[in-house]
């Protein structure tokens, strides 16, 4: 039987080649950022069923924590500052994900109000806000009559 004779340059070539080709293999399988969770995010939306009533509904995902508080509410533009005006809170809420929602009600006037709907985590024991946690609307101008953008 006739053998093979590898040199130990000739191993350590096809050694460097093979991890070369199990390391290019490994990039081109595993899509980039696998095993990556996403990062955390918030929205929060609004819908109306007539000038004078919203339903708010704040969703999130990707924050850590159990035991928060999701507030979200109705703020009214005064002077450029945004004054709360109608909060809601549900204690007890993980971070990880979740959504809530509540109907908030004008009564009538006849002054036009420029307001937003904002939402947050916060902290069940601190009440500190969570980093990053703070989503809003824009702005809108109602007169329980009809929202509308300003």
């Amino acid at each position: 039987m006739d053998s093979i004779r590898l040199s130990g340059t000739r191993v350590r070539r096809m050694v460097v080649a093979a991890v070369l080709l199990l390391l290019t293999l490994t990039f081109i399988v595993l899509p980039a950022g696998a095993g990556q969770p996403p990062p955390p995010s918030s929205t929060t939306t609004i819908t109306s069923s007539n000038g004078c009533s919203f339903t708010v509904t704040y969703t999130w995902q990707g924050f850590h924590g159990k035991g928060l508080i999701a507030v979200f509410g109705l703020y009214e533009r005064l002077n450029g500052l945004d004054a709360s005006y109608n909060l809601f809170s549900v204690p007890g809420v993980s971070g990880k994900s979740g959504s809530v929602s509540h109907t908030f009600n004008f009564t009538g006037t006849t002054t036009s109000r420029t307001v937003l709907f904002r939402g947050a985590l916060q902290n069940g024991r601190t009440f500190a806000q969570v980093s990053g946690s703070t989503s809003g609307t824009g702005l809108f101008a109602s007169d329980c009559a009809n929202p509308t953008s300003p």
